[in-house]
């Protein structure tokens, strides 16, 4: 799947990269003049992640939710004089937290709980491409997508079992095996937004399902809803 989205960003990149070559080749038209505009602003990411299990470990568990606060950076460079395609480039932070658990009993006498919980920090690059359905001297509305590239860390992971034997009252607790969590993710997002007053931009955006490990026996995967307002300079 990595290679399917590799593959997807160099489709993406390089008709820009002609396009934009073409663009401003004075020999064949005008120079864009357009500027470049930086941008940065603050998010609030809606995770929703979930386990899908071939097992039964963890076949039950519900999906973990959270709202995280974060943070981009990014900037737009026109791809035509009227600024109505843009390259738009966006590197961000953010984190979560996931917590899953999952109680069933086996052969009516033995209570099984297994629990698991990680923490992540992200820190995401995104190349993407932007149009303005609507631009004025008020308002502009655009839509882009593009792909996120998601570097991701993780801390504080448990993995265990508990089983509780009704007949002799007793409790043992043991870990298991962490999941096999990939380092490096990708994603595609799709997002709509508003620029007002030449400067505040309101954005909503949603993120594909991406998966987060590697094992062969479970899944965890992970979509997003994000809203944030950016300030975009020197416009």
């Amino acid at each position: 799947m990595k290679y399917f989205y590799l593959s997807l960003l160099v489709i993406i990149l390089f008709p820009l990269f002609l396009s934009a070559q073409s663009i401003r080749d004075t020999s064949k038209s005008p120079a864009i003049t357009a500027p470049v505009h930086f941008f940065a602003g603050v998010l609030l990411n809606s995770f929703s992640t979930s386990i899908s299990s071939t097992s039964d470990e963890l076949n039950n568990a519900k999906s973990s939710k959270s709202a995280k606060p974060g943070f981009i950076l990014g900037a737009d460079v026109p791809l035509d004089q009227n600024y109505m395609w843009v390259f738009r480039g966006e590197a961000g932070f953010t984190s979560d937290k996931n917590s899953f658990n999952d109680d069933y009993t086996t052969g009516s006498v033995t209570q099984i709980n297994e629990s698991l919980s990680f923490k992540q920090t992200i820190i995401n690059i995104s190349p993407q491409v932007m149009f303005n359905i609507l631009k004025s001297s008020e308002i502009d509305v655009y839509v882009s997508t593009g792909i996120i590239i998601d570097i991701r860390s993780y801390k504080d992971k448990s993995f265990t079992t508990t089983t509780t034997y009704s007949v002799s009252g007793t409790t043992s607790t043991g870990a298991d095996p962490e999941p096999d969590f990939k380092s490096a993710t990708f994603c595609i997002p799709a997002k709509v937004g508003v620029v007002a007053a030449k400067h505040i931009n309101i954005y909503a955006a949603y993120n594909a399902k991406t998966s987060l490990n590697n094992d062969s026996n479970f899944a965890i995967n992970e979509t997003s809803f994000i809203i944030g307002v950016n300030y975009v300079f020197g416009k």
